[in-house]
């Protein structure tokens, strides 16, 4: 009799203290139901997409009144290219490359893979090639300066900003270059040059640009 009562303690004791050691873990440990967790994820999550389309919807009217005329350009760098690469370029410091937000007007001569030819209304006899292919690189987002690498945590996030940017571009302002149709149109367009400042400035030369954005000239 004594063992059995002696028996039924113990159980009892190792049910408080079982009792208690769940009641100290269940304090210890903080629950968050799953739509919660996600939640809060999305709102700390960086969505470059939404980002890169809000950037450049908000600035697109500014570009053409920010960029620098074609022929004021040319001009003004053969006058002094030093000076005037760092008025009106922009450079991340990591290469001898310059981007140049310009603008000018012309007419589309004729498109081919790779590129529209466009003769300009301001330089007779002078013509660029605006691209009309896949864009890659930082020469949008580092000609019109909408962001810069010192504005994220890391350059991947700087790097997902030009990509889809260089997206939108693609989506809205190639296929007007590739188009047959429009050879013969006028058209206004803004566009990133790049220039090296261990070149010499091309005069006569028929440079090849990234096109940003363009307007049909009625």
């Amino acid at each position: 009799m004594f063992l059995m009562v002696k028996s039924r303690m113990r159980i009892i004791k190792i049910c408080i203290a079982a009792g208690f050691l769940g009641f100290l873990l269940y304090q210890s440990v903080y629950f968050e139901s799953l739509k919660q967790k996600n939640n809060a994820l999305k709102q700390n999550e960086f969505n470059p997409v939404a980002y890169a389309q809000h950037l450049f919807q908000k600035n697109k009217t500014e570009l053409f009144t920010n960029a620098i005329p074609y022929n004021v350009l040319m001009k003004d760098l053969q006058k002094n290219k030093q000076d005037n690469f760092k008025k009106y370029g922009h450079n991340e410091g990591i290469s001898s490359s310059w981007y140049f937000l310009v603008k000018s007007t012309g007419i589309i001569d004729s498109t081919v893979d790779g590129y529209a030819t466009v003769s300009l209304s301001k330089n007779h006899g002078m013509r660029v090639h605006l691209t009309n292919s896949g864009i890659f690189g930082n020469a949008i987002i580092d000609a019109t300066q909408l962001a810069s690498v010192d504005d994220f945590p890391s350059i991947m996030d700087f790097n997902n900003i030009s990509n889809e940017i260089n997206k939108i571009v693609e989506k809205n302002t190639i296929p007007l270059l590739k188009s047959k149709s429009n050879i013969g149109k006028k058209i206004t367009f803004v566009g990133a040059l790049q220039l090296q400042d261990d070149e010499a400035v091309p005069t006569r030369k028929t440079l090849e640009m990234t096109p940003v954005a363009i307007h049909f000239v009625q």
